[in-house]
C-alpha cells in the first residue's frame, strides 16, 4: 500500500464527476488543499470509498474529509484540517516566492 500521489487525487476528481456530474471543477489550489487531508491514504483505498460513497446514494460528491472518516477508524480533527491548510498555505507561498516575508495578518 502506497500513498496517493498529488496526479492520483486529480485523476479521482474524474471518477467523482463521472458519477456526479454536476460537481464543479475545482481550482489547482483547492486540488492542492484537498490532497493535504488524502496524502497518507492508499489511492485504491480513495477509489474504494469514493464507490461506496455513490453506491449510498448519497445526493451530493464526497468531500476529502468525509473520504478520510470513511476510511479511518477516526474522523479528521478540527487540528489535522488546520495543519493541512497551513501546510497548503506555506505550499503556495513558496510557489509564488514569498516564503519567508513576514506576513501583513500576524
Amino acid at each position: 500500500m502506497s500513498a496517493i500521489t498529488l496526479i492520483e487525487w486529480i485523476e479521482l476528481q474524474h471518477l467523482i464527476v463521472s458519477y456526479w456530474p454536476y460537481a464543479k471543477a475545482l481550482t489547482d489550489e483547492q486540488l492542492q488543499t484537498q490532497y493535504e487531508l488524502v496524502c497518507r491514504l492508499d489511492r485504491d483505498t480513495v477509489a474504494r470509498a469514493i464507490r461506496e460513497h455513490a453506491v449510498s446514494g448519497a445526493e451530493f460528491p464526497p468531500g476529502p474529509g468525509q473520504l478520510v472518516a470513511r476510511i479511518q477508524a477516526e474522523p479528521v480533527t478540527s487540528q489535522q484540517i488546520i495543519e493541512a491548510q497551513a501546510l497548503a498555505e506555506r505550499r503556495k507561498a513558496e510557489r509564488l516566492g514569498l516564503a519567508g516575508l513576514p506576513r501583513l495578518d500576524a
